[in-house]
Formats: structure tokens, sequence, C-alpha cells
């Protein structure tokens, strides 16, 4: 059984790989397993969470699923998403990403993001909770939007959303997951640490919310948006995160005691 992060074991998956080991171009990293009654799942709610997500990295041939690049082979349990990490500079869009895009163009009934990758990706105005023709939201050229990818193809542009599944929590009073992104910073990061910041109480992020109390959203496109009670705070923490990109742990730790004691 390979080690699990992130929550509960892999439904429908079976690892060829250990998780964290490294996978080449074209090498099977595991099988999709039946789910299905009699011999799988029984209950509606099983067959829900039975849905595999593949990620960057991962392409699926027959039951069979295939590493398209090399890196190490990480898996998801609460999504229960595998994917392939690897530091790449340029994002390729993958279904139910997480990310941060910037408004570049304004159509009538849509809006162009730009997303770090090899291409862009379109966002409907009407993709927000309660959007409606006669209210929706107003997004200006250079906009911060936090959205997920719904569609993503070689041979179509991405498509997002800034609708969460589950949800109903409306765009217009601000709790939605996602949405727009207003003042704070946004910093590039590499995509392995935009992704380690996504892990459930992991080391950067905790360490610095125990010092600093702050807002954040972290893409998997590798920008990462802070948002503190000053300008100050923000800035300091906008550098503390990017280092973590280049520093050992032992030495960021160091650096961000020493960087807050001169702060105060």
């Amino acid at each position: 059984m390979p080690k699990v992060e992130n929550g509960a074991a892999p439904v429908g998956l079976q690892f060829g790989k250990e998780m964290g080991t490294l996978a080449l171009p074209g090498e099977e990293i595991g099988k999709l397993v039946d789910t299905t009654p009699p011999h799988g799942l029984q209950s509606p709610q099983d067959q829900k969470r039975a849905v595999v997500r593949l990620g960057s990295g991962v392409t699926q041939r027959g039951s069979s699923l295939l590493s398209s690049k090399a890196g190490k082979v990480c898996f998801d349990g609460r999504r229960n998403k595998t994917w392939v990490e690897n530091n790449q500079k340029r994002y390729v869009p993958a279904l139910e990403d997480m990310v941060i895009g910037v408004v570049e163009e304004r159509h009538s009934e849509d809006v162009r993001l730009d997303i770090n990758g090899t291409d862009t990706a379109t966002l409907s105005s009407l993709a927000f909770e309660g959007a409606t023709k006669k209210n929706r939201p107003h997004l200006d050229i250079g906009s911060l939007i936090y959205c997920r990818i719904t569609r993503a193809s070689k041979n179509m542009e991405a498509e997002a959303s800034c609708i969460e599944p589950g949800s109903n929590k409306s765009w217009v009073g601000g709790e939605a997951l996602y949405g727009e992104l207003k003042g704070g910073n946004v910093i590039q990061v590499s995509l392995g640490l935009a992704r380690s910041l996504l892990v459930p109480n992991g080391p950067v992020l905790t360490t610095l919310g125990a010092k600093i109390p702050f807002q954040s959203a972290v893409g998997v496109n590798g920008r990462v948006w802070i948002q503190s009670s000053s300008t100050e705070h923000t800035v300091l923490l906008s550098i503390a995160i990017a280092k973590a990109d280049t520093m050992p742990a032992d030495e960021w730790k160091a650096f961000v005691k020493k960087m807050l004691e001169q702060a105060t």
C-alpha cells in the first residue's frame, strides 16, 4: 500500500508506485479500479467519492494511468486526485485546479484570464454563485480572480468558474471561496511550492500565521495572494513566502524569526 498524503486513501485507484517517488515519462503509476456494484462500492455517496481526478502530468490509457513528464508522484486524499509534480515554470491547466488568474481581456459575456500557463482561460460573467445578467461582477483589466478550472483540453482553451460545487454562498457577500481578490499583494512562486502551500497545516503558512494574522489564496499555477492588516506586514509575508522557494527549511525558519524581530 503506497504512502497516502492529505487525508483518505485512494478510492477507485490502485497505485503502482510509492507516493513521492520519481516517475519517468510514459511510466505507469497506477490503474483505475472498477467500483460499480455488485463487486464495488454500494452507496451513491461512496460512488461519488470514487471519482478519480487526474492532474497535471498524468494521462489515461485504458485503465492505466501514465506519467506524461518526469517528476514526483503525488496524491491528495481529500479530492481523490493524483498528479506528477516537478518544478516546471509554466502551468498546464488540469480539471479542478484552483488558480489565480489576471483579467487581460473583457468581452460582453466573459473575460479572458492570464493563468500563467501555455494558454489563457475564459471565465463567464455568470460563473459566479448567484450571478444573473442584471447582477454580476464587474471585472476590470488587471483584476485578480481566484477560480477553478472546469475545462482543460489540448485542443480547446481552458475554462474557469468561480462557483464552488455544494456551496450556495453568493458572490455578493464576499464569503464565497472563489471570486475577485481585492487589495493585498500577489507573488509568483514555483509550482512545487504553490502545491505544498495548499497542504493543510503546512509549515510555511502555519509558521507565518502564528506571528501575523493574514488572509491568503494559493493557486497551483504558482500565484499566491496575501493580505494583512497593514502594508508592512503584507510585504514581509510576501518576502517570507517567496524565500521558502529557495531556502532549506531550517534556514528559512531562522530567516523569518530574524526578519520579524527586526520588524517589531
